[in-house]
């Protein structure tokens, strides 16, 4: 799997458990606006085996 595809699956999993966030990414489009992802963020809470 390229990094293309890495990060579409992310984009995918993240717009279905946030709808508001393509709500967002498409008004910016359809103003016409490029929109770029700068980064990305893996959050762990409370779990015991990461430190």
């Amino acid at each position: 799997m390229n990094l293309e595809k890495v990060f579409k699956r992310l984009w995918i999993d993240y717009t279905s458990q946030n709808p508001s966030v393509q709500k967002t990414y498409n008004i910016f489009k359809n103003e016409g606006e490029e929109v770029l992802n700068d980064h990305i963020a893996f959050r762990t809470y409370d779990e015991p085996h990461i430190e």
